[in-house]
């Protein structure tokens, strides 16, 4: 029984979508279902690895964002009738699947960041919005209620056809390390014993990750606390001009270790004393539930979806997009106290529990059986 499932770009592995797309083939392929992918841009060798079978989509370099998304959705209509699947699942650019698994509320996440609605023209708004009008889908898979409460009101689709799945993380990879490992990487960084170590981990985009709302709360800390605090920014080669300005000259430019984009990922959520997500909005957020999964503590706000997975002590240190100035107070709270410190490490292992990968699979057959079956 063949399973197509469509994403344009598969070739960056640390993307969310990217990582939600293999989640789904290691879970058909275990199955036993045969499992083709449809992208315009792809990893052969990792494709094949997981036991899926790749259909590379042709790429027109003169089409425009938007009639180059179409052209795609076209391919895989026709790549659709070619092998005639028993399930079609998209990612957003593909218009005809059977199941939607939508990772990008666009005209939510417009709002969020620049404070109006979408223009019409807006490519991504031409592609997103005749998905949810034209009502042609089968199920939408939304990746958090914050995202489906969007889509329910927005587009006034039924709640019975929208099921939260929160993306799944690999166990495998993100799991608490030992403390020599812990140790080593801090000491890559050039990170004291009883320095307070910082994280924020994106895979770029600083604007809508909220860099700039990081680096006021991080000025905002008492200058006794600020001198035993080093700042971990993972996600690009350099801060933008635009960023660096907000700390040119102070003792936080001072501390702050930047990184592009690593495979070992993991390793540095071992390394920290505390992550932060100060996003504009953020459907889920895998970064912070990866984070979790290594017993890392959380600060992130009501606009991240994976604020959700918060319980107990823990939902105390998610504050509002409303009132970021709290950040900085978060964060000396987390840094003074060491018991409150490690409750929350052990909350984020418990809270992150039942989205790892082996246990995620029930959800799946709840949602994907439905449709094989008809």
């Amino acid at each position: 029984m063949k399973i197509l499932i469509c994403n344009k770009n598969l070739k960056k592995l640390h993307t969310g979508t990217s990582r939600n797309v293999y989640e789904q083939i290691r879970y058909f392929v275990s199955k036993g279902f045969e499992v083709h992918i449809a992208a315009e841009s792809l990893d052969l060798e990792s494709l094949k690895l997981f036991g899926a079978i790749p259909h590379k989509t042709l790429r027109l370099p003169w089409l425009s964002g938007y009639k180059r998304r179409a052209f795609f959705s076209k391919q895989c209509d026709k790549i659709k009738e070619k092998i005639k699947p028993r399930l079609t699942i998209g990612h957003g650019d593909y218009q005809n699947p059977d199941i939607h698994c939508i990772h990008n509320n666009v005209h939510l996440a417009y709002e969020k960041i620049h404070k109006k609605s979408i223009p019409f023209n807006n490519e991504i708004y031409k592609i997103h919005t005749p998905i949810f009008e034209d009502k042609k889908f089968k199920h939408i898979i939304a990746n958090s209620n914050l995202a489906k409460s969007d889509l329910v009101s927005r587009f006034n689709i039924s709640n019975s056809n929208i099921t939260v799945v929160y993306p799944a993380v690999n166990e495998k990879k993100f799991h608490k390390k030992s403390e020599s490992t812990r140790k080593n990487t801090r000491e890559s960084l050039h990170i004291e014993s009883n320095e307070f170590l910082v994280g924020l981990i994106t895979s770029g985009d600083f604007n809508k990750r909220g860099v700039d709302i990081f680096f006021n709360a991080l000025l905002s800390i008492r200058k006794e606390n600020i001198k035993r605090i080093k700042v971990l920014l993972i996600g690009e080669k350099s801060i933008p001009k635009d960023y660096l300005s907000i700390i040119e000259g102070s003792e936080v430019e001072k501390k702050i270790v930047l990184l592009p984009i690593q495979d070992n990922i993991e390793d540095y959520f071992n390394a920290l004393d505390v992550f932060i997500l100060p996003s504009r909005i953020e459907e889920f957020g895998r970064v912070v539930a990866e984070a979790m999964a290594c017993g890392c503590p959380i600060i992130t706000n009501s606009d991240v979806g994976s604020s959700e997975l918060a319980t107990g002590l823990a939902k105390e240190f998610i504050y509002s997009n409303e009132n970021t100035s709290v950040i900085s107070k978060l964060i000396e709270e987390i840094m003074m106290n060491p018991q409150i410190s490690n409750e929350l490490s052990k909350l984020s292992l418990v809270n992150v529990d039942f989205i790892l990968e082996k246990n995620i699979y029930s959800e799946f057959d709840t949602v994907f059986n439905t449709y094989i079956k008809q």
